[in-house]
C-alpha cells in the first residue's frame, strides 16, 4: 500500500525536528533555557526540620473568611476581635490577615467557655 504525500511530509517535519535538537545551536538553546528554568526556581536556605514540618501541617495559617466560618460570625467581627487583641493575627506581604488554626480554635473554645459559664 502506497504512503500519502501527507503522511510523508508529516515524518518529515518529525525527523526534522529530531535531527534539530542534535544541533550544537539547538543544545546550546536547550540548556540556557534549563539554566533559566532552574534560576527561577525555588530554593530552600536551609532545609525544614521534622518539627517545623509537622507544626507547619498540624496548624496551617487560615485566611480571614476561614476563620470566619469557623467562629460563626462575619468576617468584620473577625477583624474586630483581631484589632482588639483577642485573637491573634499576622499579615501578608499584601495586608491580608492571617491566623494560625489552633489560635482561633482555642479562641473559639474559650468563648464557648464564656456562653457556658452565663447561662448557669
Amino acid at each position: 500500500m502506497p504512503i500519502s504525500p501527507a503522511k510523508t511530509a508529516a515524518k518529515t517535519k518529525i525527523s526534522a525536528t529530531s535531527d534539530d535538537r542534535s544541533t550544537p545551536a539547538a543544545a546550546a538553546s536547550a540548556e540556557e533555557s534549563n539554566s533559566n528554568w532552574r534560576a527561577g526556581a525555588r530554593q530552600r536556605i536551609r532545609p525544614e526540620t521534622r518539627a517545623e514540618m509537622l507544626e507547619r501541617l498540624t496548624n496551617p495559617q487560615i485566611s480571614l473568611h476561614e476563620a470566619s466560618v469557623i467562629l460563626r460570625v462575619c468576617g468584620a467581627t473577625v477583624r474586630h476581635y483581631s484589632d482588639a487583641g483577642y485573637l491573634p493575627h499576622s499579615r501578608t506581604s499584601g495586608g491580608q490577615r492571617r491566623f494560625y488554626l489552633k489560635e482561633v480554635l482555642a479562641f473559639l473554645r474559650e468563648r464557648e467557655a464564656e456562653k457556658r459559664k452565663k447561662k448557669f
